[in-house]
């Protein structure tokens, strides 16, 4: 797993939800990928958020987006699983990437 942590480390406590499990691709395929393709059976690509402001975190995932469907669009099923940790603590991060998976059309919520 690559984990993407460069914000504070050891911030945060025990509120709300801590990861979200996505799926990166074009809106085609997020709702069509068969969990018994190859690609499926990957382990998703960790990014830690922990310490980062709401500006902060939503510039790396804004950031990363354009890799993100890099890798997607490589081979079937044109989707690549990113977990997206926001630790506990206040909910502000957490709404911030709920909001911010709502908002992208190639980022769909990802049921492992």
């Amino acid at each position: 797993k690559a984990i993407d942590s460069s914000c504070s480390p050891g911030v945060g406590g025990k509120a709300g939800k801590i990861v979200f499990p996505i799926l990166i691709g074009q809106s085609d395929y997020l709702y069509k990928s068969s969990k018994t393709t190859r690609k499926a059976k990957m382990k998703a690509q960790i990014i830690d958020l922990h310490g980062c402001t709401k500006a902060e975190a939503l510039q790396r995932l804004n950031g990363s987006l354009p890799t993100w469907m890099n890798k997607a669009m490589n081979e079937p099923p044109w989707t690549h699983p990113v977990d997206v940790v926001t630790g506990g603590g206040s909910q502000t991060l957490a709404e911030a990437v709920e909001h911010w998976i709502r908002e992208n059309r190639n980022v769909a919520n990802r049921f492992a």
